[in-house]
């Protein structure tokens, strides 16, 4: 071998052996104690074949051999490659290309014989090479979803009859967000899944600086109940505490009405206004009354509020005793203990529910890596947005005070 690649080297550099002498030496440490930092190439010992296909030469060492080592030569260089580098084992990777299917079974056959697994081929044309691992604690075989469920089972130390009633989920982003960014008044509400297993899921969102609906939490229940809103709001208020400017504004359900009075007095409790106003609408078939509790429920001062409920106090009697019986802090502007910051409605979350209308069909793990998706990809679009604002208010803020101001000059 030592011969061969001396007859290569002088026949590369065209040296002339009658006048001159080839020398080779490694260009690269060999990392053996007690030897020359370049020792030289002396016979058979020192030299390793690395076979390559087509006569190409793996480039890995891209250091020059310097002329005063060949003499006569000119605009030569070699690239030697050290023998851990050269190992087939190391060129095998995720991805890798190789330029035939010789060049794949060498390091492949390699990779086996050093992690003691055998291969065999399943199957072979001229453009393609296919293997499989002959031990079954590496084969490829799918799974069915009740190996799946035994397998997890053992893995993670489960009893066969271990399971979750219920589930939460608040990403970190969103609860940063909410302390940093969002109008503090949170709406919550329950959809119900269409999936195989069925159940439902409550929502908890609020709104950005930019007037944008911005997801805070959810939850997934197997019924809606008095026991779950209770689970359900205990864990909202693990995540967010009890934020200044709070309030929480729901539909005019019962258990939410009871486990708000039992679990979180430290903040507010509102009624969506379009849910009162419907449930007025339906009772009383009155439009006039529907008409003054809107302006009534949306009125800033006080006295306005009073001049409002008293000429719907006129018109029908009936409505006025059931709106003083919800209890106008819930549901007016004018008395709400807290600032609503437009918030009289929870209709954010019926745009929740139309954005997860098709994905509602979907298991429960399809489902919660879809909301993390769309969840991602909201926030990255209003990063970027948020990037080249120039100026302390959001766009949404500088759009109202700017239509404010041509309202007053026109």
């Amino acid at each position: 071998m030592y011969g061969e690649l001396s007859r290569d080297v002088q026949g590369v550099t065209n040296v002339d052996l009658t006048r001159f002498t080839i020398e080779l030496r490694t260009l690269v440490d060999t990392g053996v104690r007690l030897r020359p930092i370049r020792p030289k190439i002396k016979d058979d010992g020192d030299v390793e074949i690395l076979l390559c296909d087509g006569g190409h030469i793996p480039e890995v060492s891209k250091t020059p051999v310097s002329q005063t080592w060949i003499p006569g030569a000119s605009n030569y260089s070699f690239k030697l490659v050290r023998t851990n580098e050269s190992s087939s084992c190391n060129r095998l990777s995720k991805c890798g290309m190789f330029e035939s299917k010789k060049g794949l079974k060498r390091p492949l056959l390699s990779y086996a014989l050093k992690e003691n697994f055998e291969i065999g081929v399943t199957r072979l044309f001229t453009d393609r090479y296919e293997v499989g691992c002959k031990d079954p604690k590496f084969s490829g075989r799918s799974l069915k979803p009740k190996e799946i469920t035994t397998n997890m089972q053992v893995e993670y130390g489960l009893d066969a009859d271990t399971k979750f009633e219920y589930l939460f989920i608040a990403f970190s982003a969103s609860l940063v967000g909410f302390q940093t960014a969002t109008r503090p008044a949170i709406c919550i509400d329950v959809t119900h899944l269409k999936g195989r297993f069925g159940g439902v899921m409550f929502i908890a969102a609020c709104k950005d600086a930019n007037n944008q609906v911005f997801p805070l939490a959810y939850c997934w229940v197997d019924v809606e109940c008095e026991d779950s809103w209770t689970w359900f709001i205990k864990e909202l208020k693990k995540a967010i505490g009890c934020t200044a400017n709070c309030i929480i504004i729901s539909d005019s359900s019962l258990a939410i009405k009871i486990t708000m009075a039992k679990e979180y007095l430290e903040i507010p409790y509102g009624i969506c206004g379009f849910h009162i106003n419907i449930n007025l609408k339906n009772r009383f078939k009155c439009h006039i009354v529907c008409n003054l509790l809107h302006e009534a429920s949306r009125a800033h001062r006080q006295s306005e509020f009073l001049e409002k409920i008293r000429e719907l106090s006129r018109v029908n009697i009936q409505a006025y005793e059931y709106l003083m019986r919800v209890m106008p802090h819930r549901w007016s502007r004018a008395y709400c203990p807290v600032r609503l910051y437009e918030g009289m409605t929870s209709n954010i979350m019926e745009c929740m529910n139309n954005c997860l209308w098709h994905a509602r069909q979907l298991s429960l793990t399809m489902l919660v890596e879809y909301i993390r998706d769309m969840i991602q990809k909201w926030f990255h679009e209003r990063c970027d947005v948020a990037s080249i604002n120039t100026t302390q208010l959001s766009w949404w803020a500088n759009g109202k005070l700017t239509t404010k101001k041509e309202e007053k000059i026109t």
